[in-house]
């Protein structure tokens, strides 16, 4: 939903799959094509995710967003968590009366285009929602993933693009500790590829490639089987570089 210029809200609801048996709900059935015997049907634990983004466009070009998400599990899809414009974390302590909460996530990102052919964009993902200790260093709740990067296009050769990215993502980002509550879906991370504490940048290796073909091309088969293009003598001449940084 875009209502001006200068500001868009996105919701999301939907399901995710626990691949957490849940025994209670779960039963026998009877082995198919006649065989003796039963096998269990499994029925996972429901799982569900809710997230809502805010973003502000206070300058041509510069894209600032602010959101909050929550996954949640026990129970069908919650009233509380279907409205677009909340802070999940208060709906999480009032419905839950702060015992055993659900897995809660706040996130700032930039995007800024205000210098001609460079983009830089940055994210900052907080996985503890927990004030009274979120800055405390002895109860380790820094549970924070950053994002910095910058891509340069079109300078100074046209449809060239050079990106330089950096990752850091601490302990225990991205998990919880209980097992239906997770950042998952299917068992796959829905954050960084890489997970809890880690670091990532773009690194590649210098490649330099040359390479030189000479074809002649001709007789009366040529127009029946060869593109125009290619008749005659041809000579081609491939150059690649990619230097790491």
């Amino acid at each position: 939903m875009k209502p001006a210029h200068w500001f868009e809200f996105n919701y999301y609801h939907g399901w995710l799959v626990s691949e957490e048996v849940d025994s209670n709900r779960s039963y026998q059935i009877s082995n198919p094509g006649g065989a003796t015997g039963t096998t269990m049907r499994e029925v996972y634990h429901p799982k569900f995710f809710a997230t809502n983004i805010f973003t502000f466009t206070p300058l041509r070009k510069l894209n600032v967003s602010v959101g909050n998400s929550i996954v949640y599990t026990d129970f069908g899809p919650h009233p509380g968590y279907l409205l677009p414009i909340l802070f999940y974390k208060a709906v999480d302590h009032s419905v839950n009366a702060n015992t055993d909460n659900m897995n809660s996530q706040m996130f700032l990102d930039v995007s800024s285009r205000n210098i001609k052919n460079l983009h830089l964009y940055g994210t900052w993902y907080v996985d503890e929602v927990n004030t009274a200790n979120m800055f405390d260093p002895d109860k380790h709740s820094n549970l924070f993933s950053w994002k910095l990067g910058g891509r340069l296009s079109n300078f100074p050769v046209q449809n060239l693009s050079v990106t330089g990215e950096w990752t850091r993502t601490n302990a225990l980002v991205f998990r919880y500790y209980v097992n239906t509550l997770t950042y998952e879906s299917n068992r796959y991370n829905m954050g960084h590829y890489l997970t809890d504490n880690a670091r990532y940048q773009i690194i590649n290796d210098a490649y330099v490639f040359g390479s030189w073909q000479y074809s002649n091309i001709e007789g009366n088969d040529m127009a029946k089987y060869t593109h125009p293009l290619f008749h005659g003598k041809t000579n081609t001449i491939s150059i690649g570089l990619n230097f790491g940084f």
